[in-house]
């Protein structure tokens, strides 16, 4: 499971679980063992400055960082015990000085009805960014973007350097050439910059296998789960089939078809698990993955590495063939982890339109064999992969912000299930009202998911 604010100091597991890079580690000096600076440690969410003085203060919230740093990637990751020996300061806790502002410094926005995306600074002004390697200096990830009202951007001010610009950019772009985007108007007539649209490719592939998955998605002896069903999730330690569930998730290749007939005969229904976005280096078919198709490490998960999804002719067979193996345990449906590689960073230029093309034949291969396919994640392509798929999962939406781009399964009668995290400090009364107001199945559980649960119902 792949993707990770909270009020609490340990909001920062959100964005440092994906993964950033340090551009340099500050010099230590004699008299202290870290220099001034933020830290944290690989096995705690807690952000802290390193003072001066030595001592440490740990930040309260994003708002309370961003007032003092400019970017995430200032934070520099140290171990526990270079942590532990610095002493704490008085106060501990660092606070937000600025209130005032409508939305939090530091964070990506966009409007709904709008392409630009805006980076709020901790004078709570707003930047655009220039384009996507601009932005992908700044965040990891586009879940990292915000989804809000239009009125709401429009009540900050543009900062008076407004546009951010890809720092890493040195030649300059020929004078034939436009280097940014268009300039497009917002609503209220102010200049904003508009990502990349999505390649009209994207549309192109989408719309062709719409239609033959449409077809095999309507066959009746393929079971699909209802608005409402009950799930768990479990991937950890021996399965606990107490928990009462009526659906069970659990994994596709580790698990025996012995297990899953054992669930059956209990009445649950089978969800299983399969990572078709990276490579595993514990599964049995590790090897038939060549080392071209193997990208960049899956930053936070040991011995994942992302695959080059557009390498269909190599990916394909495999991914098919373990969609074969869960058909013959008895899966009744498969959950496909890691489908938007075309939003990290994989070690390949993966597109918008690449992904749309490989979640829908993904969808199509599933259906083809007679079990239900859910989205997993993928919030961003939802439009355009509704129709291929029969429900949806999805985790960390609420501390994303972004549980709302779901709401179209449910409007086409499609269950989503939504996963959140203890590890994220998020309490059922935070995200439940909202869940059970949309309809979706929310759960709470432990990272490593075992068989502990908390729900919503």
């Amino acid at each position: 499971m792949k993707n990770i604010y909270s009020v609490t100091i340990t909001f920062f597991s959100v964005f440092l679980f994906s993964g950033f890079f340090i551009f340099g580690t500050p010099a230590i000096s004699a008299s202290c063992p870290l220099a001034p600076g933020a830290y944290k440690a690989s096995d705690s969410p807690a952000v802290y400055q390193v003072n001066s003085s030595c001592t440490k203060q740990a930040f309260a919230d994003r708002n309370a960082f961003f007032e003092r740093f400019s970017s995430w990637h200032d934070i520099t990751h140290v171990n526990a015990q270079s942590l532990e020996a610095i002493p704490d300061g008085t106060p501990f806790l660092l606070e937000a000085t600025n209130t005032n502002c409508p939305l939090t410094p530091g964070q990506a926005y966009k409007s709904a009805d709008g392409p630009a995306v805006y980076q709020i600074t901790s004078q709570c002004t707003k930047q655009a960014f220039a384009d996507k390697a601009a932005f992908l200096q700044h965040f990891s990830s586009w879940h990292d973007v915000h989804r809000v009202d239009s009125a709401l951007l429009t009540t900050v001010t543009d900062d008076a350097n407004f546009l951010i610009q890809d720092t890493k950019e040195t030649t300059p772009a020929p004078a034939a050439v436009v280097a940014v985007p268009p300039v497009t108007s917002t609503p209220n007539n102010k200049p904003s910059i508009s990502l990349p649209p999505l390649p009209p490719e994207a549309a192109q592939s989408a719309t062709s296998t719409n239609t033959s998955t449409n077809e095999n998605a309507t066959n009746n002896t393929t079971w699909k789960p209802s608005i409402g069903q009950t799930i768990q999730i479990q991937y950890e330690g021996k399965l606990d089939e107490t928990v009462p569930a009526d659906i069970y998730d659990i994994d596709g290749l580790d698990s025996s078809a012995a297990l899953i007939s054992n669930l059956h005969a209990k009445g649950r229904r089978v969800f299983c698990y399969i990572d078709v976005g990276t490579w595993e280096n514990w599964r049995d078919d590790k090897k038939s993955f060549p080392v071209s198709v193997l990208g960049k490490s899956d930053s936070g998960w040991s011995g994942e590495r992302w695959l080059d999804i557009r390498q269909l002719n190599i990916v394909q067979p495999i991914m098919k063939k373990r969609f074969e193996i869960a058909k013959d345990k008895g899966c009744d449906g498969i959950d496909p982890d890691n489908m938007d590689g075309f939003d990290n960073k994989t070690g390949f230029s993966i597109t918008a339109a690449d992904q749309l093309k490989y979640n829908a034949w993904i969808a199509e291969a599933v259906h083809q064999l007679g079990m239900s396919v859910g989205l997993k994640n993928d919030e961003t392509q939802v439009a355009s992969l509704l129709p291929d798929f029969d429900w949806s999962l999805i985790e960390d939406c609420s501390l994303y912000g972004w549980c709302a781009n779901m709401k179209p399964f449910v409007a086409e009668g499609k269950p989503v299930f939504q996963i959140e995290y203890t590890d994220s400090h998020i309490a059922l009364t935070k995200f439940c009202p909202t869940a059970k107001a949309d309809q979706f199945t929310a759960i709470l559980k432990h990272r490593s998911l075992d068989s502990w649960i908390e729900t919503c119902n």
